[in-house]
């Protein structure tokens, strides 16, 4: 081989191994991590590493109406028995994720991605012998994808809205669960339901909706206090329906039952005395919220 020819390999070869991006930590454990569970309808947040693209600020898209393409980054939905999908995006947001070794800042540009999973979405039925859909997204940068990433398709994987879920694109500690009285406000302890008032438990993930845009035959489950004799396990199935404006989420409407003889008030030590279980199917998300007497 010319000296020549030698001096050419080693050159592409570097720059091959240059060109690579380099791997990093995805996660951790004992166990191969599975692949990320989502239901039709999904809102959930993936974070990438831009290529070239760099977010000076977020760009928040109109919920009204929500685009495949967001400040150079779409995405596309891939599954065994049917064509890939756009993906809706409700936002990008560039994410700081900075640390120090001794004394010099080591930083890794990420961006958070917020779309909502298409109710196109095939789930896998379980304990059946149909052949298994398997589902990837993938991110595309300027129209060029990266590495596709493997999701679980289910029916429902229910997620009760948190105030600091990235998602909601304004974190607000202290973290809370989004419950709504009738007239919008939160159900907090300072400000907690009342005995036979209507509330509304704000959720993700509870699958495909009817005509009506509703998802009948959610279960709710009652527990006061730490008392497992309080439960009330058979109340009536409800419905979850889509939030007006709100893409993705589900509004879980219920009466607030009278506070058992016996269980404490909200008080600055009590922060909550009800927890209320939602479910559908397999899944199901649970909240605490406070009650006090109707008098």
């Amino acid at each position: 081989m010319s000296l020549f020819k030698l001096l050419f390999g080693l050159a592409v070869g570097s720059y091959l191994l240059l060109g690579q991006v380099p791997n990093f930590v995805i996660n951790s454990g004992y166990r191969v991590p599975p692949p990320l569970k989502v239901a039709p309808g999904q809102v959930i947040t993936l974070f990438v590493r831009p290529s070239s693209i760099r977010l000076t600020s977020g760009i928040n898209a109109d919920p009204m109406s929500l685009p495949v393409s967001l400040g150079g980054f779409s995405a596309t939905l891939r599954q065994s028995y049917s064509q890939p999908v756009a993906v809706p995006i409700f936002s990008v947001n560039p994410i700081s994720n900075c640390y120090s070794i001794s004394t010099t800042p080591v930083c890794n540009p990420l961006v958070a991605i917020t779309v909502q999973i298409p109710f196109e979405l095939l789930p896998n039925a379980e304990r059946v012998r149909l052949p298994e859909n398997f589902a990837t997204i993938t991110i595309a940068e300027n129209s060029a994808e990266g590495d596709p990433l493997r999701i679980n398709p289910v029916s429902e994987n229910i997620h009760i809205l948190n105030s600091c879920d990235v998602t909601l694109q304004t974190v607000s500690p202290p973290c809370s669960a989004l419950v709504n009285h009738s007239d919008g406000s939160l159900v907090t302890p300072k400000n907690p339901a009342v005995a036979n008032e209507i509330v509304t438990i704000n959720a993700y993930g509870l699958g495909r909706t009817d005509s009506s845009n509703a998802v009948p035959e959610v279960k709710i489950g009652l527990l006061f206090g730490s008392n497992p004799d309080s439960a009330d396990p058979t109340s009536d199935s409800l419905s979850a329906v889509l939030a007006e404006g709100g893409a993705g989420v589900y509004g879980v409407t219920f009466k607030v039952p009278a506070l058992p003889v016996g269980i404490a008030a909200c008080s600055e030590a009590v922060n909550s005395n009800l927890a209320v279980t939602i479910a559908r199917g397999t899944s199901s998300g649970t909240v605490a919220i406070c009650v006090r007497s109707a008098n």
